[in-house]
């Protein structure tokens, strides 16, 4: 049986089993009694220790100045940052057949808040250890080994907030609310007082 106990917090333990038949088992069972102490058991759930969130805008972003060495999901994700959930990336820059800009379709709970400019690190890639065989436990090998500084490349990245769907008043409209910006490339969203940009006061307010 694969079976993997840790510390955990708030909880005791963190329970992990491999196999469904004796998780479904243990959590029948309910609590157990061992060395004077009750353990109980339930299940793992994403919604313990959390409150509730609500993303209601759906926001078109076209970052600009992403290297082709990181133009993957995994970096534009980290690029994106902590307020936006992406939805989907445009079919074309998955398959590199436009890299003026890199777009994808993301949800968040307020648009302005995402970032006009970023600066996205790029550091050297780490020597790789042999693999190894861990038949219970998923982890990359590593190496451990430091041999002196890291380095990496830093690269200026603009967020272009090109369309924003506010879903917020849709179940009584019957639709989202559609409101598109200009932008220009090279320029930071908002600077440029020849197009029109987002305004905080309107997003803040779910009034697009």
């Amino acid at each position: 049986m694969d079976l993997q106990v840790t510390e955990f917090f708030p909880e005791d333990f963190l329970v992990t089993l491999a196999e469904a038949p004796i998780r479904d088992a243990v959590l029948e069972a309910g609590s157990m009694v061992y060395g004077g102490r009750v353990f109980v058991f339930r299940p793992w759930d994403v919604q313990l220790h959390a409150r509730s969130a609500s993303l209601p805008f759906h926001v078109r972003l076209c970052i600009e100045g992403l290297l082709m060495h990181a133009w993957n999901e995994e970096g534009v994700a980290h690029v994106v940052g902590r307020y936006c959930s992406v939805h989907y990336y445009e079919e074309y820059s998955r398959r590199n057949n436009y890299s003026k800009t890199y777009d994808l379709w993301a949800w968040c709970h307020n648009p302005s808040d995402t970032a006009k400019i970023v600066w996205l690190t790029v550091s050297n890639l780490d020597p790789l250890q042999p693999s190894v065989d861990i038949p219970f436990v998923c982890a990359d090998p590593y190496d451990s080994s430091v041999e002196g500084l890291k380095l990496g490349h830093t690269y200026k990245l603009l967020i272009h907030v090109d369309k924003v769907e506010d879903y917020s008043k849709a179940a009584m409209y019957g639709h989202p609310c559609v409101r598109s910006f200009e932008w220009r490339l090279g320029v930071p969203d908002g600077e440029d007082v020849h197009v029109t940009f987002l305004d905080a006061r309107y997003c803040s307010q779910n009034s697009l």
